[in-house]
């Protein structure tokens, strides 16, 4: 029966997902998936990343469900992944239940419609541009990678942003009103271009690398 159980997940991965997959154990009653590569949905219009007998586990390169508009959680999906985590146009998820513990790569979560950070998970960088949040509150105190606010139209200051960001971070054509809360360290560019409410570089970071 385990057998038989192991090759139907395994069959009902690869029909909907390219990669290479294995079984890595179990949790719960359900059987843990992992891959040593990418992982990329083939079908944009799946409901659910995962079936009733298996959860995804560990993920060593990127895992990629991007516009995929009919999904509105990550539940059952990879504990860690390595790379990228491509959410991208997934419009519906609106909050981080059964997002990973860690990412390794960059977290994009462009053209969502997730308001509140609170929860976000540990990423290397962060393409939250053209999403509806409100705030920077629930980001990392630190960044190594590069943060993309691009076009978040609701977002009217820079609090809760991290202390220190080891890229770029990028805040142009937002409604900000204030710099206020911004990083007070930036290792590459800080940029707010077109963002026409703006009066003055008040909070501004202390230090942009270029």
């Amino acid at each position: 029966v385990g057998n038989n159980l192991d090759a139907g997940v395994l069959d009902w991965v690869q029909t909907n997902y390219s990669g290479k997959f294995y079984i890595s154990g179990t949790k719960n009653g359900k059987l843990l998936v992992s891959s040593k590569g990418n992982v990329k949905c083939k079908y944009r219009n799946i409901e659910s990343i995962v079936n009733e007998y298996f959860e995804f586990d560990h993920i060593k390169g990127h895992f990629d469900v991007h516009d995929c508009t009919n999904i509105t959680n990550l539940i059952g999906g990879p504990r860690i992944v390595d790379g990228d985590l491509k959410l991208q146009g997934c419009w519906r998820i609106e909050n981080f239940d059964g997002f990973p513990e860690k990412i390794g790569g960059l977290l994009n979560l462009r053209a969502s419609n997730i308001e509140s950070l609170i929860g976000i998970p540990v990423a290397d960088s962060y393409n939250l541009s053209g999403s509806e949040i409100c705030s920077l509150e629930g980001l990392p105190e630190k960044v190594n990678g590069d943060i993309d606010c691009e076009a978040c139209y609701s977002l009217r200051n820079l609090k809760g942003a991290p202390k220190e960001v080891g890229g770029s971070f990028r805040v142009n054509s937002c409604r900000l009103y204030t710099l206020e809360g911004a990083p007070e360290k930036v290792g590459v560019n800080f940029s707010c271009s077109h963002c026409k409410f703006l009066r003055n570089l008040e909070g501004a970071p202390k230090e942009v690398g270029q």
